[in-house]
């Protein structure tokens, strides 16, 4: 597990992300100086683009924890401790999917939210995240598009009810 390049994360929460400072500087780097992060470590994080009305799209840099979400104007900010453009309990997220067009449209706080990803592979390492995110707070099931039918690891129940198998945020779980 541990950082996949230089702006990402696999969502990794081995032991080593609950340690001190000290002995898991190699998975600390994008979080140094936020002393609120060392209890709750990124689960996920990365360049997005928000889609916003009229079709323009920003760059952002995402920030997903296990108890909220935050996004940032770039990387910079983040690592500079500047405060996020937003910042959001993820007890707001009404519903997350991820669609086959690589786009994430998460429901938070009243807001609709399209994330776009640079790939498939992005968008599932980010519906990951989400998944084992709001599995842990007692969130919703993150939908997934049929583009992710052979890797996604649910199964329904009676009711039609998705529900999740694995957790996806295992140290030795390897995209």
């Amino acid at each position: 597990g541990g950082f996949s390049g230089f702006n990402s994360q696999e969502p990794d929460q081995g032991p080593s992300a609950s340690s001190s400072a000290s002995s898991s500087s190699s998975t600390t780097f994008a979080i140094a100086g936020r002393g609120e992060a060392l209890h709750h470590p990124p689960l996920c994080e990365g360049v997005l683009g928000l889609a916003r009305s009229g079709g323009k799209v920003d760059s952002i840099y995402m920030v997903l924890f296990g108890d909220r979400v935050e996004y940032f104007t770039s990387r910079e900010d983040f690592t500079a401790r500047v405060r996020p453009r937003l910042r959001q309990s993820l007890s707001m997220v009404s519903s997350v999917e991820v669609s086959d067009a690589a786009v994430l449209i998460v429901q938070l706080g009243g807001r609709c939210m399209q994330l776009r990803t640079k790939s498939l592979e992005d968008a599932r390492r980010w519906g990951w995240a989400w998944s084992d995110a709001l599995a842990a707070t007692g969130g919703v099931p993150v939908q997934w598009g049929k583009a992710f039918s052979t890797t996604n690891q649910d199964f329904v129940v009676g009711d039609g009810e998705s529900k999740f198998a694995m957790t996806f945020g295992s140290e030795d779980f390897v995209i």
